[in-house]
C-alpha cells in the first residue's frame, strides 16, 4: 500500500467538533448577524427610499426597487443624472447632501425614456419591514443569483457538517456563509449610504471591501490546502492565514478611513488596488496549485480529489467566464445572450458541488466516467450544432428559393443530425480516448487482439505466454505467474481416496 502524500489529513479524524470548528461555524453564521444589524442601524438615518444600480457610461444610476412602499415621484428603471443640479458621479463619492434630515426634499434629474424631467423627492424614513420588502424586490430580479447563492450555502453547510475537521471543508463554510449573506448588503445600496455619520460610513464601505480582506484571501488558503496541504501552508500554519487576513484588513480599513475624513478620489483607488492585488495573489496561488497537484499527486485517493476539483473549476468558474464573456461581445443580453445569463448561474453551483465531492470523497472515483462523458458529449452538441447551423444555411440557400419556405430545410437538417449521433459519438470517443485515455484504448485494443488470438490458438504454451504479455502490457503488475491445473493428477488422487469429498 502507497503512503499518503505529505500533507493529506486522515479522513477518520475529520468528523468531529474541535475548537476550530466552533470557531469557524461561529465566524460564518455571524456574517447572517452583522450585516442584517449594519442594515437595520442604516435604517435609522435618511433615504429616499429606493435603492439603485449603477449604470454604465451613462453618467447616472438606475433607479431599482422601492422598500419603503410609499408613494414617490421615482418610477422603477428612471436613470438619475443629477442630484440639486450636480451631475452624478463617483470621484469618489456622489453628490448627496452632506447632512441629510428626514423630511428634506431633494431635486432629482431624471431621463425616463425619452424625457428629462426635474423631481422632487422626499427623504424619509425606512421601517424594519423595508427590509424584507428589499429582499422580495430582489427576489424577483434577481431569483436566480439568490437561489444559486442559497443552495451554494446548503452544500458547504454538508461538507462542513461531515468533515467538520477539515481545512478545505472549514474555508468552503466560511466562503459560502459570507457569499450568502453578502445579498442582504445588496438590499440596501442607494446614494445616501455616503451621507451618513462617518463610522457608520466605514463600517458599510468596509464590508463593502470585504471581498479583498475576506473573500479572496480565504479561496487563496482553500487552494493551498485541497487535495493536500502546500507547503507555504504547512510550514506556516498561523503565519500565512495572520498574512493574507491581516494586511489587506488593514490597509482596507485605513483607506476606507481616510476616503471619508478626507473625500480624495486616492483612497478610493488605493481600495481598488488592495483588492487587485489579493485577486492576483489567489490567481497565482489556484494556477501555481493546480499545475503542482497535476504534476505531483500519485496516490489515487488525492488524485481523484483533485480532478474533482478540477472537474469544478472547469464548468462552475471556466465554462461560464468564456461563455459570458463569448456571448456578451456577440450578442449582448438579448437573445442567446439573454439565455446564456439565464443558465450561467447554474453552472457556478457545480463548483461548490465538486469541492464537496472531492471534501467529503463520497463515490470519488466515478470521476473518469464523468469527465470522460462530459468531454464526449460537449463536443458532440458543439459538433451537431455547427453541422444543424450549416445544414439550415445551405438547405435555405439552396431549397428555400425552390419550396418557397424553410420547412423542407429544418426537417432535412434534423434527420442528417439524428443519422450522424451514433457515428459521431463513436468517433468522439475514439479520438478522446487515444488523447486523453491512452492507457485504458491501449489495453482495449490489446485485450481485443487477445481475444482473436485465443479463438484461433491450439498450442497452450504459446498461449500462455500471450496471456502473460497481455496482463504485463494492460495492468503492468510488479509479477505475474500462472498456474495450471493438472486434470490427470487430480484424477490419480480421487482414485486413491474413493470417499474423500471433492475440496471446496
Amino acid at each position: 500500500m502507497r503512503p499518503l502524500p505529505s500533507g493529506y489529513e486522515i479522513p477518520g479524524e475529520e468528523r468531529h467538533f474541535d475548537r476550530t470548528s466552533w470557531l469557524t461555524l461561529a465566524i460564518g453564521l455571524s456574517w447572517f448577524i452583522l450585516l442584517p444589524t449594519l442594515m437595520l442601524v442604516n435604517f435609522t438615518f435618511p433615504s429616499d427610499g429606493w435603492t439603485f444600480y449603477e449604470a454604465q457610461n451613462s453618467g447616472g444610476y438606475i433607479v431599482g426597487m422601492n422598500v419603503t412602499g410609499k408613494p414617490s415621484p421615482l418610477q422603477k428603471g428612471d436613470l438619475v443624472i443629477a442630484i440639486n443640479g450636480q451631475p452624478y458621479r463617483e470621484d469618489p463619492l456622489p453628490p448627496v447632501p452632506a447632512h441629510a434630515r428626514f423630511g428634506q426634499v431633494i431635486q432629482y434629474t431624471v431621463q425616463r425614456g425619452e424625457q428629462t424631467l426635474t423631481v422632487d423627492v422626499t427623504l424619509i424614513r425606512r421601517d424594519a419591514l423595508a427590509l424584507w420588502r428589499g429582499f422580495v424586490q430582489m427576489w424577483q430580479d434577481e431569483w436566480r443569483d439568490l437561489l444559486v447563492a442559497f443552495l451554494s450555502f446548503l452544500v458547504a453547510v454538508f461538507a462542513f457538517v461531515a468533515r467538520p475537521r477539515n481545512r478545505a471543508a472549514q474555508y468552503l463554510f466560511l466562503i459560502f456563509s459570507f457569499y450568502c449573506a453578502l445579498w442582504i448588503r445588496f438590499a440596501d445600496w442607494h446614494p445616501y449610504v455616503y451621507a451618513y455619520p462617518f463610522p457608520v460610513n466605514v463600517l458599510n464601505m468596509f464590508f463593502t471591501f470585504a471581498l479583498g480582506w475576506y473573500f479572496f484571501p480565504t479561496w487563496t488558503l482553500l487552494a493551498l490546502t485541497l487535495p493536500v496541504l502546500k507547503a507555504p501552508l504547512r510550514r506556516l500554519p498561523r503565519l500565512l492565514p495572520a498574512l493574507l487576513y491581516g494586511v489587506p484588513f488593514t490597509l482596507s480599513l485605513i483607506a476606507t478611513s481616510y476616503l471619508f475624513a478626507t473625500h480624495a478620489q486616492f483612497w478610493m483607488y488605493f481600495n481598488y488596488g488592495v483588492f487587485a492585488v489579493v485577486l492576483a495573489i489567489f490567481g497565482i496561488t489556484l494556477l501555481g496549485s493546480i499545475i503542482h497537484n497535476w504534476l505531483t499527486l500519485r496516490e489515487p485517493l488525492a488524485r481523484a480529489q483533485f480532478l474533482w476539483v478540477a472537474l469544478g473549476l472547469g464548468i462552475g468558474w471556466g465554462v461560464g467566464f468564456v461563455g459570458a464573456l463569448v456571448f456578451d461581445i456577440a450578442f449582448g443580453r438579448s437573445g442567446l445572450g439573454g439565455l446564456w445569463y439565464q443558465i450561467s448561474p447554474w453552472l457556478s453551483l457545480l463548483l461548490p458541488i465538486c469541492l464537496s465531492i472531492a471534501i467529503t470523497r463520497y463515490r470519488l472515483f466515478d470521476i473518469e466516467i464523468i469527465i470522460r462523458r462530459t468531454l464526449v458529449y460537449s463536443l458532440l452538441t458543439l459538433t451537431l450544432g455547427l453541422v444543424y447551423l450549416g445544414c439550415i444555411l445551405v438547405s435555405r440557400a439552396l431549397v428555400a428559393p425552390l419550396t418557397g419556405g424553410s420547412g423542407l430545410a429544418i426537417v432535412a437538417s434534423t434527420l442528417t443530425i439524428a443519422a450522424l449521433f451514433n457515428p459521431l459519438r463513436r468517433r468522439i470517443q475514439t479520438i478522446i480516448d487515444k488523447r486523453f485515455y491512452r492507457r485504458k484504448y491501449d489495453a482495449a485494443k490489446v485485450l481485443g487482439a487477445f481475444g482473436a488470438t485465443a479463438r484461433d490458438e491450439t498450442n497452450l504454451d504459446a498461449l500462455t505466454g500471450e496471456l502473460l504479455r497481455v496482463v504485463d502490457e494492460t495492468v503492468q503488475p510488479e509479477f505475474a505467474g500462472l498456474w495450471l491445473r493438472d486434470p490427470q493428477a487430480r484424477s490419480k488422487t480421487e482414485a486413491a481416496q474413493p470417499d474423500s469429498k471433492p475440496p471446496r
